[in-house]
């Protein structure tokens, strides 16, 4: 089921598109508005999958439109449909985070492409989601057992069994999963450890990091016991990582910048994936990146490989990158020349 809202002044433009809505594959909702504002006030009252608006109408236009939809509700694709062919608006259109310009009168087989990218990319974040929430589930149940059934004490008695193997500079890890979905447990897990003197570290992928009130004194709380950093950065490019992972990376850039601000040691990990993450302009744009970092100990490229896909596999989710192979060993070199591990190394 796709939930979509109709934006034009003209009825016969509306029942136009509701028409070749009714050609295309699938179930639709359809909402109708006859000018932006009014299309502005569905959005804010129910769920809108998708945005199918003119640019001139009256009260508020497409543009103006495009622009508070985006800024408000980002996850939502808008498609402009529009008699004005000058490039000039298809620009500005795309500025307000547009996906798709498309010229009245509208082709059918134009129309049938555009609609298929839309549904595909709302496909995609639903299949995002639904891993994430039950990956979110399998982690909540999984930290709410040992909590529960063991406690802190408990976890952290059954890691000290083995403090004889740690040598000097050992201590304990938590990963996941994501952890920081977890950060109760870690801040009072980890504030047990220091209180032994046992060196602790989190292995995060950063993605929770957030700097509203309610998390951001929680994660300043566990910096206190926090004594390394293992942070995955998938991908440099925002757009990229996006695809890659169905979130962008705006707010975990922002926690490496933050973590370098507190002084806190980090070692960067970045999965070299052969066609998505080893050009050079991407690595190059990373290791730019590193070095604007004034905490980073290590720098390390972790090749792709397959181990994982049985986790999948066994939430039901479907692996996208299956058909992906490992890297070679001439790749892999040259990411780690780019990105100067060795520096770190010698330090």
């Amino acid at each position: 089921m796709y939930r979509v809202l109709i934006a034009d002044d003209e009825k016969i433009e509306r029942e136009g598109i509701k028409f070749l809505l009714s050609m295309e594959e699938g179930e639709y909702e359809i909402q109708e508005a006859s000018n932006g504002k009014q299309a502005l006030n569905i959005i804010h009252s129910q769920e809108i999958d998708f945005l199918l608006t003119d640019i001139k109408m009256p009260h508020m236009d497409g543009l103006e439109l495009a622009a508070r939809v985006s800024e408000e509700n980002p996850e939502i694709p808008i498609v402009i449909f529009s008699g004005y062919s000058d490039f000039g608006f298809a620009q500005e259109a795309m500025r307000y985070g547009v996906k798709e310009y498309v010229l009245k009168p509208v082709d059918p087989d134009t129309f049938h492409k555009t609609i298929n990218k839309v549904k595909a990319e709302i496909s995609s974040r639903r299949t995002q989601k639904q891993k994430a929430e039950k990956e979110k589930n399998f982690l909540l149940q999984y930290f709410l057992q040992a909590y529960l059934y063991s406690g802190n004490e408990e976890v952290l008695k059954k890691a000290l069994r083995y403090k004889s193997y740690w040598g000097k500079t050992g201590g304990i890890t938590v990963s996941g999963g994501e952890a920081l979905l977890q950060i109760d447990f870690l801040i009072e897990l980890f504030k047990l450890a220091k209180e032994k003197g046992v060196h602790t570290t989190l292995d995060t992928s950063g993605n929770p990091f957030t700097r509203d009130k309610e998390f951001f004194d929680k994660f300043n709380e566990l910096l206190k016991y926090t004594d390394l950093f293992l942070l995955d950065i998938k991908h440099i490019d925002t757009q990229a990582h996006k695809e890659l992972t169905g979130q962008t990376n705006e707010n975990i850039l922002d926690l490496a910048q933050y973590l370098s601000e507190q002084k806190k040691p980090v070692w960067i990990r970045h999965v070299l994936v052969p066609g998505i993450t080893d050009s050079e302009e991407y690595l190059t744009r990373l290791h730019d990146f590193i070095e604007t970092l004034d905490n980073v100990e290590r720098v390390e490229v972790l090749p792709y490989h397959t181990l994982g896909v049985f986790k999948w596999e066994e939430l039901g989710i479907p692996y996208s990158l299956k058909d992906v192979s490992t890297p070679s060993k001439e790749s892999v070199d040259k990411a780690n020349e780019i990105l100067e591990t060795k520096k770190y190394l010698e330090k």
